[in-house]
């Protein structure tokens, strides 16, 4: 039966013209609801009975909604975006991976790239070495780049031809088309394109001329650091060079002191090294005066939670009670060692940060904290320097005297 006669595939084409068509504004607030009519539409592309080529002809269809849709919907959150770049794509080449004639994939992909204004279909060739194989994407390259020489007019129109043709050049890899397309889109490479050629030179093999382009790299404050701390590890690795591995271990661990990072460093000094490294680093971390949620952290999960509950203790002017997730992650550890003390200090830091907030819908929270102070202060022995929860909690109970609200849902 041709397709125009399939019964769903009509009915989705139906669905499609009518989001086309629409009219009505979704704001910040109602976007869940666009976003589940989105979702719903993809459901039904992927579930109905279709041959593989009308199937992704009307992912196509919905590709194309893209203008429409971002018009009428206030998609600051990223939600619907995120539709078009993921959930799209996905069943795009889950699709396309059952057509055998790839020439027709293609040139429904040569369509798409041509009206992206919206940037919905930015994704649309990243990840796909799974789908396709290099030979396939190299024919793609030549048809993308082919379409590009022959719109000389046009060159911003066809500009995600060039981003499409990088993409797939960093999946072979192809370094050296990789490089041309970064300097054919910006002559002027910027330091995020310097990096990702560097990659794709050490993914082919090449890790002396990923190192050659590496070092033409100029950290700007933190920007970028991370990534390029961790790719110039990977390059040293590769090449040997044993030295220049461990100093960009320690780089990578000064920058953010982790257990991943300390890995690194144990793998390039040692095993035997891992015992000294822990115990020097614990003293090297309560010694400074820095103040560091990472460094907390790293203390516990090497396994020093006494440690931790020092650092905390000292540094407990420090805390911030927005940070909520981490601090009661840190709970948890402090509170299965019996190290009560700390774990108080953390649950007074996040007791007066809802209370100096003054936002009642937080108050189950604040007495859920205060009842935990209640439950684990008389396991204290020794409250040094900090004031005992007796005092404390009047204290509290006069600078907060008019927060009602707060104390009824505590004695109730």
């Amino acid at each position: 039966m041709p397709k125009n006669q399939i019964p769903a595939f009509q009915e989705i084409k139906v669905k499609l013209a009518g989001l086309k068509r629409s009219r009505k504004f979704y704001d910040w607030r109602d976007v869940p609801d666009l976003a589940d009519k989105l979702n719903l539409i993809l459901d039904d592309i992927f579930l109905a009975e279709l041959a593989s080529e009308d199937r992704i002809l009307l992912v196509k269809e919905f590709y194309c909604c893209d203008k429409t849709v971002f018009n009428n919907c206030d998609d600051s959150s990223g939600q619907i975006g995120d539709i078009f770049r993921y959930s799209a794509k996905d069943l795009f080449w889950m699709t396309a991976s059952r057509i055998l004639d790839k020439s027709f994939v293609f040139s429904v992909i040569s369509g798409l790239l041509q009206e992206n204004q919206y940037s919905a279909r930015d994704t649309l060739l990243d990840d796909v070495k799974g789908s396709l194989s290099e030979n396939e994407m190299r024919i793609l390259i030549d048809l993308l780049w082919k379409t590009y020489e022959q719109n000389p007019a046009k060159k911003n129109e066809y500009s995600d031809y060039l981003h499409g043709i990088r993409s797939l050049a960093g999946q072979i890899p192809d370094p050296e088309l990789y490089e041309k397309i970064c300097k054919k889109i910006n002559p002027d490479l910027n330091l995020f394109d310097i990096l990702t050629i560097s990659e794709v030179y050490l993914n082919s093999g090449q890790a002396e001329m990923a190192l050659e382009w590496i070092e033409t790299f100029t950290i700007e404050r933190d920007y970028l650091l991370k990534e390029y701390l961790n790719l110039l590890f990977s390059i040293y690795k590769k090449l040997g060079h044993h030295d220049e591995a461990l100093d960009t271990a320690w780089r990578l661990f000064r920058n953010k002191p982790d257990m991943d990072n300390f890995e690194r460093i144990v793998g390039e000094s040692g095993e035997a090294e891992r015992g000294r490294l822990i115990s020097e680093l614990k003293d090297e971390f309560l010694r400074s005066p820095e103040f560091s949620y990472d460094r907390a952290l790293f203390l516990i999960d090497c396994g020093g939670v006494e440690e931790a509950g020092e650092y905390l203790i000292v540094r407990r002017s420090e805390l911030d009670g927005n940070r909520y997730s981490t601090l009661l992650d840190f709970t948890k550890a402090l509170e299965k060692r019996r190290l009560f003390l700390p774990a108080c200090i953390i649950y007074r830091t996040l007791l007066e940060s809802i209370l100096a907030r003054v936002i009642s819908k937080y108050y189950p929270y604040a007495v859920r904290y205060l009842r935990k102070l209640d439950k684990l202060s008389p396991l204290v022995s020794d409250w040094r320097d900090i004031m005992p929860h007796t005092e404390y909690l009047k204290e509290l109970s006069e600078k907060h005297r008019l927060k009602v609200k707060f104390w009824s849902l505590y004695s109730g």
